[in-house]
């Protein structure tokens, strides 16, 4: 069996570093390379995973590190594919060993990834067993081709495997190696809740709805889940192991499958885990009595995608309902005692000023706890990343390349700029979009008024440094 070593690259770049750079705002465990770790270990490989956005490692002395290995892994989304190219580079100049690339930006962007002569294999989709079977392969000089779901360099040609389906029963998966991430490390800002320490999970894959600014090439359209069981499990490991006081699921959709839902709050409450909860969820997937329930099972928080407030809009991004099943929703989770935060995105392909101003007012008159305004950014992989390069100024299709870390902010200035707009416009509209619905006397109120505790007022403080920078 294999010495591996998984790596999450830092953000900062060296000489950032040597000025003693700190990571600020939410530092998330990679729950990605935690369910690959899962897999090795359960196969019998000894593995290592290092977070260099978390334990802000250089990338000097992780390569440093690699020596000792006899594979690397580095997982990618597009905004730190940089960095992950500089990983890969410095290890393959102190240790000859393979490197291989996983995530969404070489699944995105495959003959890039595979392409550079410092990665010998891209992993393309769900990782979670493909990184172990290719290990495999190498160590038993077996034919990588075999091996579904595999791209790689072969006489200045990037090779592609026949492509890995989708991974029917989530439950097959392990447990995320949390073990082996710097728990400690990791906090949870997105203001989702006051209660610290607040841990991720994922208990679903897949969505089958078809959002053009989203990227569904690694978990596809098919909605998967974990088992009500299972979820509960990994919720109470949360608590118990690592301490967790909160618990954010990260599903694209929590509550596609309602009856799963149901079946979830029902074993919290069996069990009486008592653990405050939130997750993320599309205003026509909940009802009344589903948000009651889910309220009685520890249910405090559910982020809505409210993206534009103009019907026309909403129509052009295929979201696939209308500004009166958003007021619908938004009334029955206030009705159940769950708070929400709206999710809205200011520079939509096709967006004008009038759109926006229709947004920030929508949004008012929703009146959700948070609200949150950003820029659109065009990822590879999906549906705006190749209309934006042919309607309205896409300022660089290649962003990753040119971009430095940790400067790649989307909140501050936008990538992507409609027609017949400026990005001064974008920008001036971004800001009043936050001083318009945070600064109104009724909302300061509110939030004034439903202080209960010192975590709650930390947490207001953490609020109005943000709305100060914006």
């Amino acid at each position: 069996m294999s010495n591996i070593l998984l790596i999450n690259p830092p953000l900062a770049r060296e000489e950032l570093f040597e000025r003693g750079s700190k990571v600020v705002g939410s530092i998330l465990p990679p729950l990605g390379l935690a369910y690959v770790a899962a897999v090795l270990e359960k196969n019998g490989h000894k593995v290592k995973v290092i977070d260099g956005i978390a334990e802000e490692i250089s990338i000097k002395q992780i390569s440093e590190e690699a020596k000792k290995f006899d594979f690397v892994g580095i997982t990618a989304t597009t905004a730190i594919i940089k960095r992950a190219y500089e990983t890969a580079e410095a290890i393959k100049k102190v240790a000859n060993i393979p490197v291989i690339i996983g995530g969404p930006h070489a699944t995105a962007l495959p003959e890039e990834v595979a392409g550079k002569k410092f990665v010998d294999f891209a992993v393309l989709g769900e990782g979670d067993f493909a990184m172990s079977e290719l290990i495999d392969a190498i160590n038993k000089k077996k034919n990588i081709d075999n091996v579904p779901g595999i791209a790689y360099l072969k006489n200045n040609q990037v090779k592609f495997t026949v492509s890995r389906p989708l991974i029917k029963n989530l439950d097959d998966v392990p447990m995320p190696a949390r073990h082996l991430l710097p728990m400690g490390k990791y906090k949870n800002t997105e203001a989702r809740s006051s209660k610290q320490p607040s841990y991720s999970m994922i208990s679903s894959r897949g969505c089958p709805f078809n959002c053009s600014y989203c990227n569904k090439k690694i978990f596809g359209r098919q909605f998967r889940a974990h088992s009500p069981e299972r979820v509960v499990e990994e919720m109470r490991l949360l608590k118990e192991k690592y301490g967790a006081r909160q618990i954010s699921i990260y599903d694209d959709n929590f509550t596609v499958d309602k009856k799963r839902v149901e079946q979830i709050c029902g074993l919290l409450k069996e069990k009486n885990l008592n653990i405050p909860w939130d997750c993320e969820a599309r205003v026509d997937c909940v009802d009344e009595g589903l948000l009651k329930e889910m309220k009685s099972a520890g249910c405090e928080l559910i982020a809505y995608g409210v993206e534009s407030g103009s019907e026309r809009v909403l129509k052009s991004i295929r979201k696939g309902f209308t500004k009166e099943h958003m007021k619908t929703a938004f009334k029955w989770t206030k009705k159940a005692g769950i708070s929400i935060r709206a999710y809205c995105i200011i520079g939509l392909i096709g967006e004008t000023k009038e759109d926006i101003k229709q947004t920030i007012t929508f949004v008012k008159e929703l009146d959700p706890d948070i609200a949150s305004f950003t820029f659109l950014v065009p990822f590879p992989g999906t549906d705006d990343y190749t209309t934006a390069q042919t309607e309205g100024t896409f300022k660089d299709p290649h962003f990753w390349d040119s971009r430095n870390l940790p400067e790649f902010n989307f909140l501050e200035k936008p990538m992507y700029i409609p027609k017949d707009m400026t990005e001064s416009d974008l920008i001036k509209l971004h800001k009043y979009a936050y001083r318009s619905f945070y600064l109104r006397p009724s909302y300061i109120l509110k939030k004034l008024s439903s202080i209960r505790s010192l975590d709650d007022i930390k947490w207001s403080v953490k609020g109005v440094k943000t709305l100060l920078k914006i």
